[in-house]
């Protein structure tokens, strides 16, 4: 099938979990330091490949053709355990003692919280009844449990959104889609625009619609709040252009995204719906020097920023006339 899977070294295990309402097996890959994953049920068996003898009872078998995919390609040093419930994914961190969750609703997966368990040595892990977490320390020979009650609540990150729309038109903005928190989130407006009128839609999304006649930049700012304990919320702006012009369908630069944010340097930038060939990714630092610059294209885009000092740079999309900036977190 193609796929490639190393080990760090002998003491640190790559763990697996299959997922049996799907048949995705996922796969810890630390020494490449990601996360794949493969259909059990695709390829063809045939033959049996030539491996030294692992484990005595263990059976080997050849499949081509598999179907497999990376679900984690950044933001990993040592990672080693791996539990699958639902639409959540954990994953342990043996070198800085994290427990990592993600969302796998969509590839590559999403990160949503890190844990911190303070000990380093950190390897299987699984989520148990009642969303406790036990892992394995394999320094001190432990296992551990973390009680859902003892992990404290993060407030959400909410992130700017910017938006043109000719005069007439109305626009559905998904707010949410670079907001980021390990909780499900609500939206409600927290100041409504000047020049237009907005509404809350699906709990997620705002529709605007400039007042009739109405040229020029309106501003909305709106709140999201998880369902944590306590309830943490953020406020972030919606800015909107309105051209007499108007570019066709410049809603798609709201779905512009960044994640992890914050980061390590290593990020992945996914792009939904870029119209020219001449579209462009650019970093800036706080200072307004491009740091960065590549020419965009829709799907997935996996940046090294990792040579740069910790701080907030601007990553910009520009395309056919029209910019999106999100903000970015770099932390070493």
């Amino acid at each position: 099938s193609g796929m490639t899977v190393d080990r760090i070294n002998d003491v640190i295990g790559s763990h697996m979990e299959l997922d049996k309402e799907t048949g995705w097996l996922y796969i810890v890959d630390n020494g490449n330091q990601r996360v794949l994953r493969l259909d059990i049920n695709s390829g063809t068996i045939g033959g049996t490949p030539s491996y030294g003898p692992y484990e005595t009872l263990a059976e080997y078998k050849n499949v081509d053709g598999a179907t497999w995919e990376i679900v984690v390609s950044s933001g990993l040093v040592e990672p080693s355990g791996i539990d699958i419930i639902d639409d959540r994914m954990i994953v342990t961190d043996h070198s800085t003692g994290e427990i990592i969750i993600y969302d796998i609703t969509t590839i590559p997966a999403v990160e949503m919280k890190r844990i911190a368990t303070g000990n380093a040595g950190v390897m299987g892990t699984v989520i148990g009844p009642e969303g406790r977490i036990w892992y394995v320390n394999y320094l001190t020979n432990e296992v551990i449990k973390i009680e859902p009650s003892s992990i404290a609540n993060n407030a959400p990150q909410a992130n700017d959104d910017m938006v043109s729309i000719s005069v007439g038109q109305t626009i559905v903005v998904d707010v949410q889609v670079n907001d980021f928190d390990a909780d499900p989130l609500t939206t409600t407006i927290f100041t409504g625009p000047n020049n237009g009128t907005a509404t809350v839609m699906n709990g997620d999304s705002i529709s605007y619609t400039a007042n009739a006649g109405f040229e020029g930049s309106d501003t909305l700012t709106y709140t999201v709040c998880d369902n944590g304990s306590p309830v943490l919320c953020d406020n972030a702006m919606v800015i909107l252009t309105v051209t007499p012009t108007g570019i066709e369908d410049t809603r798609a630069l709201s779905k512009f995204r960044i994640y992890p944010n914050p980061s390590n340097g290593i990020i992945t930038v996914r792009i939904n719906t870029v119209r020219s060939s001449t579209a462009l990714i650019k970093v800036q630092d706080i200072f307004g020097k491009v740091v960065f610059e590549s020419s965009a294209r829709n799907g997935i885009m996996n940046l090294n920023l990792s040579d740069y000092s910790s701080g907030i740079y601007l990553v910009s999309l520009e395309d056919d006339g029209t910019q999106s900036t999100k903000s970015l977190i770099i932390q070493k």
